[in-house]
């Protein structure tokens, strides 16, 4: 171990007084000794090295991702949603840093996630992704944050590249909220596939905020009388298509009716004609009977 490398991570880890330190150092040391060991030569921790990975964001993202996993493993729906990492999001700042969250805050904020929230939190603290904050505990309200400052960038950057439920319902609800509230007249409304996706993305995000609701419920109404509008459409379509069909069948119907009765005017004339011919030509009569008694159905 090069010296001074002890005192460095001891400092950076010592930055957030919030962190859970055993376990971030746990994961460091685990890091640099895959790294070290790789080289073939005599395995050395250096500060390079450290320097090297922190820089990279190697130290923690492997981490973030096993945790990921694990609690894919425990509840795949809270992962394939977006819950988990909307979650994580909630704690972080502006300036990718961790951010304490009142528990009492996070249940407000996912209040139509309370089946799972609860056992989540405990899966997060588990899992050394959150940690209870001992300043909130001693001011009578629990607190949560992140394990340490670093996991802040990586969850971020996590979350926007998702493209789970969750995150695809936040970013489209962020930006049609803005066109939104600023009509007062035929406001922008979502169309079925965007209403479709913040639907589908409820579970895995934050609860709604006022105008976001706002506009889904518009939404919803106006996509809901565009298909009822396209249901009245094909509706008539169908009728139309009926009454074309009805109305050829009587057009052959009649014509074929005229034509019945056409021939069968015409077998009575032969018949008639073979009648008065009998006396006078015989043959030309009983063929004339003939053609009529062809043309009989």
């Amino acid at each position: 171990v090069e010296d001074g490398l002890a005192a460095i991570i001891a400092d950076d880890l010592e930055d957030d007084e919030a962190s859970a330190i055993a376990p971030v150092l746990q994961i460091l040391l685990q890091k640099m000794w895959q790294e070290a060991t790789q080289t073939g030569a005599p395995p050395a921790f250096t500060i390079q090295q450290y320097r090297h990975l922190k820089r990279r964001g190697i130290l923690l993202s492997h981490f973030l991702q096993e945790k990921l996993e694990e609690l894919g493993r425990w509840n795949r729906e809270v992962i394939d949603s977006g819950l988990v990492i909307d979650l994580l999001m909630f704690h972080t700042t502006a300036h990718s840093t961790s951010n304490q969250r009142r528990i009492s805050e996070i249940r407000e904020r996912y209040e139509h996630r309370l089946d799972v929230l609860e056992n989540l939190l405990q899966e997060f603290r588990a899992k050394y992704l959150l940690v209870d904050v001992p300043n909130q505990q001693e001011a009578g309200e629990d607190a949560l944050s992140l394990a340490h400052d670093i996991l802040a960038p990586l969850i971020r950057k996590e979350f926007e590249v998702s493209d789970k439920p969750g995150q695809m319902a936040a970013r489209i609800l962020a930006n049609r909220v803005r066109e939104w509230r600023g009509k007062d007249e035929e406001k922008p409304l979502l169309d079925e596939t965007s209403l479709e996706i913040v639907e589908k993305g409820r579970p895995g995000m934050r609860i709604w905020l006022v105008d976001e609701a706002e506009l889904v419920r518009e939404s919803q109404e106006h996509v809901a009388a565009l298909r009822r509008q396209r249901r009245n459409a094909r509706i008539g379509l169908g009728l139309a298509s009926v009454f074309v069909l009805v109305f050829a069948a009587l057009f052959f119907l009649q014509r074929k009716q005229t034509a019945e009765r056409a021939l069968a005017a015409r077998a009575d004339r032969l018949a008639v004609s073979g009648q008065t011919l009998r006396p006078v030509d015989p043959t030309q009569a009983l063929d004339s009977l003939y053609q009529g008694w062809q043309l009989q159905p």
